[in-house]
């Protein structure tokens, strides 16, 4: 849902005055219109400064972690950092191989 701040409310809206269970997307903003919830920027400075240097850096932002190579400094592609008893780690290894 876009442009509603508040969609606790639009989901609780749902529940009580339509027969569905959930609303997504489109239609989720739009039912909240109907039913008074006020449309909002909802961009922050943060966010907006976020876009702002991915689209400079052209680097998508990420989340990862344990990773190879850093991800505060690249673009990926990422691999997982080998770790002692990593089982995960190793599973890739092998399907990397297998699947090559």
């Amino acid at each position: 849902m876009r442009r509603i701040k508040n969609a606790v409310g639009v989901a609780r809206a749902v529940l009580q005055y339509s027969t569905h269970s959930f609303l997504v997307g489109e239609s989720a903003t739009k039912f909240g219109l109907e039913m008074g919830f006020k449309e909002e920027d909802l961009h922050s400075n943060g966010s907006i400064a976020s876009w702002n240097n991915w689209k400079k850096g052209n680097c998508q932002p990420n989340h990862r972690r344990n990773v190879e190579p850093d991800p505060t400094t690249s673009c990926g592609p990422y691999t997982p950092k080998p770790q002692l008893g990593n089982i995960y780690f190793y599973t890739y290894i092998i399907l990397y191989f297998v699947v090559s």
